[in-house]
């Protein structure tokens, strides 16, 4: 097993941080932690997949894998980002 399980761990705890701060945000009704959560998460996804595409595909792959999955990925947290923040605002009156 070695260090995968801490590995394991870490991120699970890294992960359940990032739901918990974005739940509590949006119970709170403060925006600016659910921007710092979902800032975190990406910034995190960014780096697993670096630690992980250099090592499985060679690097020229990998930046064009990346930047797919990047592109998606940021369309897809910023769509959940402004819905949630309409729905804070909305909650707030």
């Amino acid at each position: 097993w070695g260090l995968t399980w801490m590995w394991a761990v870490m991120n699970a705890l890294l992960l359940i941080g990032v739901i918990v701060s974005v739940y509590a945000g949006y119970r709170w009704n403060r925006s600016d932690l659910v921007n710092l959560a979902i800032a975190i998460f990406g910034i995190t996804l960014i780096t697993r997949y670096f630690e992980f595409g250099f090592s499985l595909l060679q690097q020229s792959v990998a930046f064009i894998v990346a930047g797919v999955i990047m592109l998606a990925l940021g369309l897809g947290l910023e769509w959940f980002r402004r819905r949630m923040l309409i729905r804070m605002r909305r909650t707030e009156t």
